[in-house]
């Protein structure tokens, strides 16, 4: 596997790896007998300190140390590229999210009619469209699509979109999906994604109305795109650019749902040479059904919440460029406390295993809420009584210039969960 001089690798981590993934181990076992609803966490939370440089080389401590602080006034920024790839003809763009300047400067020569209410910008979680003049509600529109993961495709692709419509303020009510196929594929296979698809709409009272099938040539893998519609009474619409200057920063769940579900199953065999016991991998899977990746009851919660500015659904890039995009959307900058920063014991285990970051791993199934300080404890209290952890992680500030340019929390090129499976199709 290729891997970025940054990381080490396991010469540079033999020092203190077995050290940490028996702490992480160990985290683990106890975490998986708290019976509270804080289930997965251990009693004190595992918290990550980050260096300049992320390898296996992370401490995992617990309780109530003094905070570290990134700040987006204060370091250099570490910034995790992806693994060395082939660069294409179009450019040697790699796997993930476009750069945000480059996107940013796609979507600013978009020009939109007096009926889009929000169109496309870089931290925006969906388009609002005022259709009907004069009623009480706007459409929401959503597209994503799965493209890491191969099994249980279909739930990923409506609660992904689902929680982008969540974020705005809005209810998710109608699905489109269109699913590319592989040349070969089985008519079980096909029959499965849709039970999915069904299954996961029925949970969450979607209706599936239509989209596209297709077997497609070259495609090594099912691909599934979404198009999620919903509705939000125009009071009730929430944007990233209404995050105001002392905002505390809210996140849900933590590091890194998804992501550690998605590598559980599908680099189990990676993760059995690097320790992991069948039931550490078994558990870690199991995170994509408890908790789940939809966030839904957490984003219900919050909008009861005097304060509530801006939420948005940490996804490909992790907890570290959900806090980014938040504050870049507002145009201010953050102050993220390190020993606020919840990570599952299952992710600090893969990640140890894997020599990857949490905090640039896919995270959905985690809310990041900016609020009123005023409204904290209440928020706290009113998701601890629903049983969704939560934990306060920083703040947003008035920094000056680009916000989070100059912060020493990492910048992460592509998502951690991108940059393995590239280092793992470059092995061979």
């Amino acid at each position: 596997m290729a891997r970025d001089s940054s990381h080490g690798g396991r010469d540079r981590a033999g020092r203190h790896g077995s050290a940490i993934e028996q702490v992480a181990h160990e985290a683990f076992a106890e975490a998986r007998r708290d019976e509270t609803p804080w289930r997965g966490y251990s009693h004190q939370l595992i918290l990550l300190s980050a260096t300049a440089r992320w390898s296996r080389e992370f401490r995992i401590t617990g309780g109530p140390a003094s905070p570290r602080i990134w700040s987006s006034r204060r370091a250099t920024s570490p910034t995790r590229r992806c693994a060395a790839l082939p660069k294409s003809d179009a450019g040697g763009l790699r796997a993930g999210k476009l750069p945000p300047e480059l996107l940013a400067g796609l979507l600013n020569g978009l020009e939109s009619g007096p009926d889009v209410v929000v169109g496309g910008a870089v931290g925006l979680d969906a388009a609002a469209i005022d259709f009907a003049p004069g009623s009480d509600r706007y459409l929401l529109a959503k597209t994503d699509p799965i493209t890491f993961a191969t099994d249980r495709i279909g739930d990923y692709a409506i609660h992904v979109n689902a929680n982008d419509i969540a974020c705005m303020g809005g209810r998710p009510r109608w699905f489109l999906a269109t699913a590319l196929l592989p040349e070969g594929t089985a008519e079980a296979a096909v029959r499965d994604v849709f039970d999915q698809l069904e299954g996961a709409c029925r949970a969450i009272e979607v209706s599936l109305v239509g989209g596209h099938t297709e077997v497609t040539v070259g495609l090594d893998r099912p691909l599934v795109i979404g198009c999620m519609l919903g509705t939000v009474a125009p009071a009730e619409l929430l944007l990233p650019r209404n995050a105001r200057a002392g905002d505390d920063l809210l996140l849900t769940r933590g590091a890194a749902v998804e992501g550690t579900a998605v590598l559980a199953r599908e680099a189990a065999t990676a993760l059995r040479a690097a320790g992991l016991t069948e039931l550490e991998i078994a558990a870690a899977a199991d995170l994509l059904d408890a908790p789940g990746i939809s966030m839904l009851s957490a984003a219900r919660v919050l909008k009861g919440v005097a304060g509530l500015h801006a939420l948005h659904d940490p996804t490909e890039g992790g907890i570290a460029t959900a806090v980014r995009e938040t504050a870049t959307a507002a145009g201010l900058g953050f102050e993220i406390e390190v020993t606020g920063v919840p990570v599952l014991p299952e992710t600090a285990r893969i990640c140890a295993g894997l020599g990857l970051d949490p905090l640039g791993l896919l995270a959905s199934g985690a809310l990041l809420a900016a609020l009123d300080p005023s409204g904290t404890e209440a928020a706290l209290a009113l998701l601890a009584d629903a049983g969704i952890p939560a934990a306060r992680i920083g703040r947003l500030t008035s920094a000056a210039g680009p916000a989070g340019e100059d912060s020493a929390l990492p910048t992460f090129e592509c998502d951690e969960l991108a940059r393995y499976l590239e280092g793992r199709s470059d092995a061979g």
